[in-house]
């Protein structure tokens, strides 16, 4: 059910970066997968990248961000089927 949850979520652009519409979704999937729903939103919307010892973290845009969500529940899926299995 929370991989089904993570699809309701639905992404608004605002000056070129991905918000959340509702969080309500994401603190649903956040409970239904035992993760922090803060963390998780913070995985949704941001990106880390890491150079030697620099880190840098940038907003991603809504196409991104839609990406990432379909990623994360195609691999929670496939670890679900794998596990079944």
């Amino acid at each position: 059910a929370g991989v089904l949850t993570l699809g309701n979520l639905v992404f608004d652009a605002e000056e070129d970066r991905a918000l959340l519409r509702d969080a309500t979704p994401l603190l649903r999937a956040g409970e239904l997968l035992h993760v922090d729903p803060r963390a998780l939103g913070r995985c949704l919307l941001w990106r880390k990248v890491v150079a030697g010892k620099e880190v840098t973290e940038t907003p991603l845009k809504v196409d991104q961000a839609k990406a990432v969500r379909d990623g994360l529940s195609r691999m929670l899926y496939r670890y679900l089927f794998e596990w079944l299995i």
